[in-house]
């Protein structure tokens, strides 16, 4: 089974007589390993559970399914590198619609550059590229200790 294969996607209506749903949201399924659902707290930081912790999370885990290095193989510094750099968000409205998400979220944006010349956007991005990488860290490490190939 592959990881991304404990998520599960569910879909979150407006209305409960709506037939279209308002959002999709990613969760864990009943059967996944205790070290996954672990990882996967961990990797919320002091957040709790949110939509954006969770479908990274599954993002991250398509990710290391993708990987074609055996779990005892994986370098997990340049993997969570790489993954945080591909999932990090290019566009200025997803970039303020993710800070917006939590208030915690802005101590990782200050925490993300000390050069006067980056503009409020980069910063932005950097912040939450730093926090993927942290969560890509956390998950990769999780899994090159628990899966065997």
């Amino acid at each position: 089974m592959k990881l991304a294969d404990y998520f599960k996607r569910n879909d979150r209506y407006a209305r409960i007589d709506s037939p279209e749903p308002e959002r999709t949201f990613y969760t864990l399924t009943d059967d996944a390993p205790e070290w996954l659902t672990d990882a996967v707290r961990e990797a919320h930081d002091d957040e709790g559970p949110n939509d954006w912790r969770f479908e990274t999370c599954y993002r991250i885990a398509l990710a290391i399914d993708e990987t074609e290095e055996p779990a005892d193989g994986l370098d997990v510094g340049d993997f969570a590198n790489t993954t945080a750099d591909s999932l990090t968000d290019v566009y200025t409205s997803d970039l303020l619609t993710w800070l917006a998400g939590h208030l915690g979220r802005v101590s990782d944006v200050d925490d993300a550059s000390d050069d006067p010349k980056d503009g409020i956007v980069e910063v932005i991005r950097y912040g939450q590229y730093n926090v993927i990488e942290r969560m890509t860290t956390i998950l990769a490490a999780a899994y090159v200790e628990n899966v065997q190939d």
